[in-house]
């Protein structure tokens, strides 16, 4: 009897109940923007801390190394980036269904008021996980080619 009760309630929970999970959603949804945008804000001032050492470094293998650290990193940020878009949309899917059992819009007349927009933020995100692709790419170049490396080893200094 008691599990009938607790099913019929989490198909129809209550007002106190939808403004809370609501909250949470929102909480949720600032959390993941925050998130991607601090992860790309560390990798790419990781990233031009290790391109900026590489006219210091004087051995091929140490280049290498690095190379194959910043496309560890550019695989794994792309991963983590794109996991924050999953549930940043599910969430915000979520407050919005919600918003209209409640005749709330904050979240939904938010994003539309919002000067970038949602479309200019998704062109952001996508431009900076093309950006790491990239990076990704040019370091893979910089790893194997021998002869590349070496004349990048070959400009540090004495």
């Amino acid at each position: 009897m008691t599990e009938n009760a607790n099913d019929t309630n989490a198909n129809n929970p209550t007002r106190s109940e939808l403004i809370e999970e609501y909250k949470e959603a929102l909480n949720d949804c600032r959390h993941h923007d925050n998130l991607i945008w601090t992860v790309f804000s560390v990798y790419f001032a990781l990233n031009g801390g290790l391109m900026a050492f590489i006219p210091n470094i004087s051995s091929p293998e140490l280049i290498r190394a690095a190379g194959v650290i910043a496309i560890a990193m550019s695989f794994s940020v792309f991963i983590h980036v794109k996991k924050s878009q999953y549930y940043y949309g599910q969430k915000s899917a979520r407050a919005r269904e919600i918003e209209t059992k409640l005749g709330f819009s904050l979240h939904s007349k938010g994003r539309k008021a919002s000067r970038l927009g949602r479309s200019a933020v998704a062109k952001a995100i996508s431009w900076a996980l093309a950006t790491i692709v990239v990076i990704g790419i040019l370091w893979a170049i910089i790893i194997y080619n021998p002869l590349l490396t070496s004349q990048l080893s070959s400009l540090a200094k004495p």
